[in-house]
């Protein structure tokens, strides 16, 4: 039974490997990791981020943390000017929404206690619910 399971997984993964979505993201994916302009504008974007969350963790009291949260927005603007990285990250989105219904659709499959990702990839358990029924399996 183990190795049925394992097949239809890996028919499963064929699949979306196949689709549409998949294809143009692998291609963006090759194309933004061979384009130097594209490259240096994510470097470029890395290093202000990093800038900025280290001004961040002392808050208001950083005395550059107000230029550092204007260069992380010059950075992401000049990251998100490229359509490439536009069309990438929303195709990204459209696989990872993909991802999470098809783990949704198995867990509650199989019991509505296990707990999943939520549309926003968070696991959450309700309170007071309890995961551990009396189900039988």
């Amino acid at each position: 039974m183990n190795q049925e399971i394992m097949i239809k997984t890996y028919d499963l993964i064929d699949d979306i490997k196949q689709s549409d979505t998949y294809i143009e993201y692998i291609k963006l994916d090759d194309y933004i990791a061979n384009n130097t302009t594209i490259q240096e504008t994510i470097t470029a974007f890395q290093k202000a981020k990093k800038l900025y969350e280290e001004a961040k963790q002392y808050g208001k009291h950083h005395p550059d943390l107000k230029k550092r949260q204007r260069q992380l927005a010059q950075a992401k603007e000049a990251l998100y000017g490229f359509e490439e990285v536009v069309r990438y990250k929303k195709l990204e989105t459209a696989l990872q929404k993909q991802l999470d219904h098809i783990s949704r659709t198995i867990a509650n499959a199989i019991s509505v206690h296990i707990p999943h990702p939520n549309e926003l990839g968070i696991l959450q358990v309700e309170k007071g619910e309890n995961t551990c029924s009396n189900e039988s399996v």
